[in-house]
């Protein structure tokens, strides 16, 4: 990537995280609102919950809307974003959440829904996962032409200067590439932003706002996941350098073994600990059950 691909792609993410960081400050207040309306909401005034609802899913949108334009400048970037992290990434399904996550909330947080919102909640979510399965083939067989000819003779080539010709040629590839990747992933969001607008068609005003303060919360308390995680492996971290400098300390052949058994000691707890607790503090703090791919 030369300097000037570099300093594009700073900018890029420095823009998103500004944003982001934002959106997320305004997705917490919409929690507060929406949590307050539960208890104080009179449910057969529906026009104040209606409101509500439309400005939830605006603020949603405006999320998928400046997504949209750092994908159209680099969307390598949409794919493995650097404003999450690694654990939070670890939960995406192209880009994002999947979105048949949507019913797992719908009825872990909706349970006093009609036999025809069922059958249609149901119908919908058959639906989604049919349109799940094409984007995850058409996913696919992009990953499966990376490794096709013409990609796969120009890697050949090795540390070989390519010639104007075949640089004409991959970038030619590349741009095709990227391509297909905005249009699958453009199609992942719609579908996304499809799947919740018609549960919010199906459910009644109310029950639109258990839904939306579910699915708000659940995307907050994995953020704070991660918060916690972070903060208790960086201490850990620090304490095993800590041990490591006064194990080392005076420097004799005994120390240096001690060390070297701390450090193996180290390395196994967290391949036999750190995974796990991210794993329990993911199911302490998500509610009703909605563990899945978001």
């Amino acid at each position: 990537m030369s300097a000037k691909s570099r300093k594009t792609a700073n900018t890029n993410v420095t823009e998103f995280r500004n944003f982001f960081r934002g959106w997320l400050v305004r997705q917490e207040d919409y929690l507060d609102e929406l949590r307050s309306t539960l208890r104080t909401c009179d449910s057969s005034d529906e026009e104040p919950l209606r409101a509500l609802i439309g400005r939830v899913l605006a603020h949603y949108q405006q999320y998928f809307e400046e997504k949209s334009r750092i994908a159209n400048l680099d969307v390598s970037l949409v794919f493995s974003p650097p404003w999450f992290s690694s654990f939070e990434r670890s939960f995406f399904w192209i880009a994002g959440f999947k979105p048949g996550l949507t019913f797992r909330i719908v009825y872990s947080s909706v349970g006093d829904m009609s036999e025809v919102q069922v059958d249609r909640i149901e119908r919908l979510k058959a639906e989604t996962r049919a349109d799940e399965r094409e984007l995850e083939n058409k996913l696919a067989r992009i990953q499966e032409s990376v490794a096709a000819p013409p990609i796969a003779e120009v890697a050949k080539r090795g540390e070989r200067p390519l010639v104007d010709g075949e640089n004409d040629e991959m970038d030619a590839v590349i741009e095709t590439l990227r391509g297909q990747m905005e249009v699958v992933l453009a199609n992942a969001d719609m579908l996304r932003t499809r799947t919740a607008e018609r549960v919010v068609e199906i459910l009644r005003p109310a029950q639109n706002v258990r839904f939306l303060a579910a699915a708000t919360e659940l995307q907050i308390k994995i953020r704070m996941c991660v918060d916690h995680i972070q903060n208790i492996m960086q201490e850990l971290h620090i304490l095993s350098a800590f041990c490591c400098l006064r194990l080392t300390k005076n420097g004799d052949a005994g120390e240096t073994r001690e060390t070297s058994r701390f450090r193996a000691s180290f390395f196994v707890w967290n391949l036999i600990f750190e995974v796990p607790l991210k794993i329990l503090v993911v199911v302490l703090y998500m509610d009703c059950g909605v563990g899945c791919r978001y």
